[in-house]
């Protein structure tokens, strides 16, 4: 096309003259003589036809012969004997420029749009449009751009490029054609303080890489304060990860310079783990258990507790037992098992199955989807028309109210809730009652008959299996809190 336009303005001359007669014809509605048109150089018109579908009676054959008798249009022979191009008398092809890899519709629809709205040709806009494909073909050889869009107002909306689709196709599609030659298929750039890409609506953004060792979706941040990734959801989870293989990680956090002795990740709240927890190193602060209060009345923060008559209830936590427990009460109890530390919430079990019922449904059905999305066809594109039929159930619930959670803002349970109970590490407050003896650091505690009260062990040959703990601090008489180093032996 440029090819074209360029041919156009070195005749610009001549090229008036015939746009000019063809603007009064299409205004006054008047017809095309082709017999009194005369050629460019003065001769007698050529009545022979110049090309294979502009015969000599066509609208337009005068005009077109000028073109073609002053080289500014050519034909293409005919060199193949099928396809667009066949051999048919007489086997010339019109519009094309030599060397131009020009289709003939887009000139004729140039042509067209020119004839029906001239005002915008000349200089507002101009609309290409065409049933095949490729209906505009820009191409560049040097490091320019072979298509440039601009929007040249800031203070507007305007688009520099705009991608529309109304069916199953691409409103803006860009692909690679080299193998690894360093290309982007869309790239974009971007000054300080605004994006290089931004998404928004639909199912936001799809990534997807069927190279080795490589990303799906990678993210890099230089700036100062800045994140590599961030996610954030105001319904869902602001992060999901998974894997399809089983020898692999859903989730991989590497510390810089793969440092095992540095920080690699950080949480800020609670984690739930449905599985095993293996810690290749140091681990910091106290562990505790879940149980359930099985005694006639509340058990508060810092209350001993031992374990109740029934011994345990149903799994809560995979297939772990709940240890049932209620208020130390007598002084020695070798049937001592902690502190009391926070309550839980813990939802009932139709909650958990329900959640567990649906939980299967939806990761089925994010399955069958992330499969068809990685299915890539010859041409390059993905099944996303398929993928997209297949509707991903919703929870019928708050995900985090199928889990137990801690109630930070409670410290007592009533019977039959549960608590977290510390079972060794260093605790803050627990109940001690020194009218039994001063307590100083350092003493070995035991429960004692003040329900849910530790006191100093005086007889070293009651401690074996009684012992909470080691006390952290001092209480010279009456009752209070101590931290305590519980170590349950």
């Amino acid at each position: 096309m440029k090819g074209i336009i360029t041919q156009l303005g070195k005749r610009s001359g001549k090229l008036l003259a015939v746009f000019a007669l063809l603007a009064v014809l299409l205004l006054t509605g008047g017809s095309w003589n082709a017999s009194a048109q005369g050629s460019s150089n003065g001769n007698q018109p050529n009545l022979v036809q110049d090309f294979q579908d502009v015969a000599t009676n066509n609208l337009f054959y005068g005009f077109i012969h000028n073109l073609y008798s002053d080289g500014i249009v050519a034909g293409t022979p005919c060199t193949v004997a099928a396809g667009p191009y066949q051999c048919v008398a007489p086997a010339n092809l019109p519009y094309f420029r030599p060397g131009d890899p020009v289709k003939r519709n887009e000139l004729s629809k140039f042509v067209d749009n020119g004839r029906r709205n001239i005002a915008d040709a000349i200089g507002n806009s101009l609309t290409i449009s065409s049933t095949v494909d490729n209906p505009i073909l820009a191409r560049t050889t040097s490091n320019g751009e072979g298509l440039r869009g601009e929007c040249l107002n800031p203070s507007s909306a305007c688009y520099g490029v705009y991608g529309l689709t109304y069916g199953t196709a691409f409103g803006v599609y860009g692909a690679c054609k080299t193998a690894n030659n360093g290309c982007d298929a869309i790239h974009g750039t971007a000054l300080a303080g605004e994006y290089a890409g931004y998404f928004t609506g639909g199912k936001g953004v799809y990534a997807s890489s069927a190279d080795t060792n490589t990303y799906g979706l990678q993210g890099n941040a230089s700036g100062s304060g800045s994140y590599g990734v961030y996610g954030l959801s105001t319904s869902n989870r602001g992060v999901n990860a998974k894997t399809g293989n089983v020898g692999s990680w859903s989730l991989y956090s590497e510390a810089a310079g793969g440092n095992h002795t540095t920080t690699s990740a950080h949480i800020e709240g609670g984690a739930f783990i449905e599985g095993d927890l293996s810690v290749g190193g140091s681990k910091g602060g106290y562990v505790i258990d879940m149980m359930q209060n099985a005694d006639d009345q509340p058990l508060a923060v810092g209350d001993v507790v031992v374990i109740a008559d029934a011994g345990s209830s149903e799994a809560i936590y995979g297939q772990i037992p709940v240890i049932t427990v209620k208020k130390a009460t007598t002084a020695y109890d070798t049937g001592v098992v902690g502190v009391v530390d926070k309550v839980m919430n813990v939802p009932s079990k139709a909650v958990r199955a329900q959640y567990a019922k649906e939980k299967a449904a939806r990761e089925a059905a994010i399955s069958q989807r992330d499969s068809l999305m990685m299915q890539v066809s010859t041409d390059g594109k993905n099944k996303s028309n398929a993928a997209s039929a297949i509707v991903i159930p919703s929870f019928s619930m708050n995900e985090k109210d199928a889990f137990p959670e801690a109630n930070t803002n409670a410290t007592s349970v009533q019977p039959g809730g549960y608590i977290n109970v510390v079972t060794l590490g260093s605790y803050k407050a627990v109940k001690v009652d020194a009218s039994f003896g001063p307590i100083k650091s350092g003493d070995l505690l035991v429960a004692s008959s003040n329900p849910g009260y530790a006191m100093k062990a005086s007889d070293k040959s009651q401690t074996s299996g009684a012992v909470i703990g080691k006390a952290l601090g001092n209480l010279a008489s009456g009752t209070g809190t101590l931290p305590v180093m519980v170590t349950l032996k």
